[in-house]
């Protein structure tokens, strides 16, 4: 049953939440509250117009979306996810990990459907579609077919995330992949790079290339060992982790690289940890035999009930069985649709047509936005130049002013920073909107705050040079950004060589 693995995994679990909720925390006002860029009950009010509701698009803020309640429950909710990290862990029914779990999916997937562009990637979607695996298999974890099941659910969950990052790669055609030179580019045009991402860079051409290999024979032919045995699927997950930890140190991606990493455990079992792992962790990772809950004599109850679920003694028994397994079942089928979606919407779908789609298609639509099942792939296409928008104010006519954020590029001697697992929302959403031609609507919303002065926005920016009065006029330009050599960064002092590209956004006021 390996419930060491399992203990360990829901532990850090409770971690990717405590890093996901604690990042949201600090920006959340000045992302979706009232004052700030992408307002929720704006949108939901929006939503409501168009027929939407909290069944169609589950969010606990259609009740309330005050900016009270949106710092409340993520401030509760970081708690909630340290205590499942730190909690003895036990192997059987726990009303109360349960309980947590299911209110951290509910309450991460209630900001997913609000925050629409500022939590739009694929680690937030990955944590929902891992915490509601998780939520289920906490529920039925005494059951020994049941874990067995959910193991393999998870066992598909990393390969899918694996393999259809790599096939997205293989297939797309981007000529950097193709030549195998996307990391001549990646380091610096990646959203945030990090101290390690400028010195990386500098590493020869023909180390770029044997990385490149290196990581595609580990997305795809290493991803195909899960299935291999037990053996090889422990090394499938050694490669995995190995992967994770050096697109942690080369890059900003926030918790996804850990929450990736921690899935992996999954490809493992108790006696692999055993051998690794410290004794006195193992003892302290180990479940505990005792339950102590406010809400003993109710669980028992469950417990017991649960427990003659093992019992086919009786035909209501059985139809228990059969639902509890086909729910589970459900669960794998539509883990397993996106191994077989990415087909679709990859070149091969010249040579593959599965009617099949047409028909499964309406099934799958309404359940959109639970995300309980989600397509992956990074880096479809390498963006081979980096452009920097940087925003401008001014209160008299030519006299402008530099907005300077935390973390993006900016300053050409500044030092890429150290940011994950942390992820400044606005500044990722500053490198897409870079890679537009027009600014997007949200970005139009942004400047529009800075002429009003709104604190919950300019908080979110690491200098407001205008704390007295909000300036008249807004206006962003573009540059070009490259890293320097080791030469020219010990001559002049500067990380990027930067050169003007022109206007971005024209000067705007409110009227």
């Amino acid at each position: 049953m390996n419930p060491l693995v399992h203990n360990i995994f829901i532990r850090l679990l409770g971690l990717s939440y405590f890093f996901a909720f604690g990042s949201l925390l600090v920006q959340i006002k000045g992302l979706i509250g009232s004052n700030g860029i992408l307002p929720a009950f704006e949108y939901l009010q929006l939503a409501q117009r168009q027929g939407l509701n909290a069944w169609v698009k589950p969010s606990v803020f259609w009740f309330n979306s005050s900016d009270e309640f949106l710092i409340g429950l993520c401030a509760s909710c970081v708690v909630l996810a340290l205590y499942l990290f730190i909690r003895p862990q036990r192997n059987k029914l726990d009303l109360i990990e349960f309980i947590v779990l299911s209110i951290l999916c509910l309450s991460y997937l209630s900001f997913i459907n609000v925050s629409r562009e500022f939590l739009s990637y694929q680690w937030d979607i990955l944590l929902i579609e891992t915490g509601f695996l998780t939520t289920l298999f906490s529920l039925f974890r005494r059951n020994e077919f049941a874990v067995k099941v959910f193991t393999w659910l998870f066992r598909l969950l990393i390969f899918k995330l694996m393999f259809m990052s790599g096939l997205v790669k293989f297939t797309s055609k981007d000529p950097s992949w193709a030549s195998f030179t996307a990391l001549d580019y990646h380091y610096y045009t990646q959203p945030i790079p990090n101290p390690v991402s400028y010195f990386v860079h500098q590493f020869p051409s023909w180390f770029d290339k044997l990385s490149v290999i290196i990581m595609l024979g580990i997305e795809l032919p290493v991803a195909l060992f899960i299935f291999m045995g037990r053996n090889l699927r422990a090394l499938a997950g050694l490669c995995f982790v190995a992967l994770m930890f050096i697109v942690l140190i080369t890059g900003n991606y926030c918790f996804f690289n850990l929450l990736t990493a921690f899935i992996c455990i999954w490809l493992f079992d108790d006696n692999h940890l055993k051998q690794v792992l410290p004794e006195a962790l193992i003892t302290k990772l180990s479940p505990v035999t005792t339950v102590k809950a406010s809400s003993e004599i109710f669980q028992n109850f469950i417990e017991q009930r649960l427990e003659s679920l093992n019992s086919i003694d009786n035909i209501e028994n059985i139809k228990r069985l059969i639902l509890r397994y086909s729910l589970i079942i459900f669960a794998s089928l539509i883990i397993s649709l996106d191994c077989y979606f990415i087909f679709v919407r990859s070149p091969l779908d010249a040579k593959i047509k599965i009617p099949a789609v047409k028909l499964i298609s309406p099934w799958i639509k309404p359940l959109r936005h639970y995300f309980i099942s989600s397509p992956y792939g990074l880096f479809a296409s390498m963006t081979t130049s980096r452009k920097e928008i940087i925003i401008q104010g001014s209160s008299e006519e030519g006299d402008w002013k530099d907005y300077d954020f935390y973390y993006k590029p900016q300053d050409p001697q500044t030092m890429p920073p150290q940011v994950a697992p942390f992820q400044p929302r606005l500044d990722w959403q500053m490198w897409f909107a870079a890679l537009r031609p027009m600014p997007p609507p949200w970005f139009v919303r942004f400047a529009g705050r800075l002429l009003e002065g709104k604190p919950e926005v300019t908080s979110l920016l690491k200098t407001n040079p205008f704390p007295e009065q909000p300036p008249k006029k807004i206006r962003a330009v573009i540059y070009d950004y490259q890293f320097t050599d080791l030469d020219e960064q010990e001559t002049s002092k500067a990380y990027w060589k930067i050169m003007p590209l022109g206007r971005y956004l024209p000067p705007i006021g409110l009227k």
